[in-house]
């Protein structure tokens, strides 16, 4: 069983591309609004950096690894579900815990492609059965491609009926 890691480059680059946007968001609220304060500013400077730090540390735990028949992951946000920085991740209709979840892959409908905003590679978002929202797989994963042709193989295996959509081939496979 491999296990994927998320990419502490990537993520470093992330985070300091956000906090870079947010500076000069800033920045330009400063010149048309000259009569600001500018303790305010760097207050909100300071609280977008520390949320990052915390974001960072947190998604450093993130995991993927293939088992037999089904995709283990570790510390994953599910959009929709309430999070906490360093606490687990719990729905709000179970309260159920999901820091480490498995999906059988028999249950997975579709592998789509979508673009990240930042470094516009393409993440793969994967639609299960039974949850409202796909979980999404960022591109900043270490051998990101590596991984997605995996889970691809790995999931046809099982479901030969799956949807792959076509960018995502497209994009691993030039």
């Amino acid at each position: 069983m491999k296990e994927y890691k998320r990419s502490v480059g990537w993520s470093i680059l992330s985070s300091f591309l956000s906090l870079v946007t947010v500076g000069i968001m800033l920045g330009i609220f400063m010149y048309f609004f000259p009569g600001s304060e500018i303790s305010m500013m760097l207050g909100i400077v300071a609280v977008v950096f520390v949320l990052l730090i915390i974001s960072f540390f947190s998604d450093m735990k993130q995991k993927v690894m293939l088992d037999e028949g089904k995709i283990i992951f570790k510390d994953f946000k599910i959009k929709n579900v309430r999070s906490f920085a360093f606490g687990s991740l719990k729905t709000e209709n179970t309260k159920q815990d999901m820091k480490v979840f498995d999906i059988p892959c028999s249950k997975i409908e579709k592998m789509e492609a979508g673009r990240d905003i930042i470094f516009w590679r393409y993440n793969l978002h994967l639609t299960v059965e039974d949850m409202p929202t796909c979980i999404v797989i960022p591109c900043t994963m270490s051998e990101h491609k590596e991984l997605y042709s995996a889970l691809i193989t790995h999931v046809e295996k099982t479901k030969p009926s799956v949807y792959v959509d076509r960018k995502l081939t497209k994009y691993l496979y030039k």
